[in-house]
C-alpha cells in the first residue's frame, strides 16, 4: 500500500535513496573490516602479554 503525502513525495528521490543505501553498505563493510583488525590486534597483544608471563 503506497500512500504518499506531500511531505514524503516531494522530498523522496528513489535513485538518490538507492545511491545512499549503497554508500551506507560500503561504509558498513569498511567499519566491519576496521573492527576485525582491531580485534585481531588486541588478541595478539593479549597473547604476547600472556606468553611473557608464562
Amino acid at each position: 500500500m503506497d500512500v504518499y503525502t506531500f511531505r514524503t513525495s516531494s522530498l523522496f528521490d528513489l535513485e538518490k535513496n538507492d545511491e545512499e543505501l549503497r554508500t551506507n553498505l560500503d561504509l558498513l563493510e569498511k567499519a566491519k573490516e576496521v573492527a576485525q583488525l582491531r580485534q585481531a590486534n588486541r588478541a595478539q597483544q593479549v597473547s604476547q602479554y600472556y606468553n611473557q608471563r608464562v
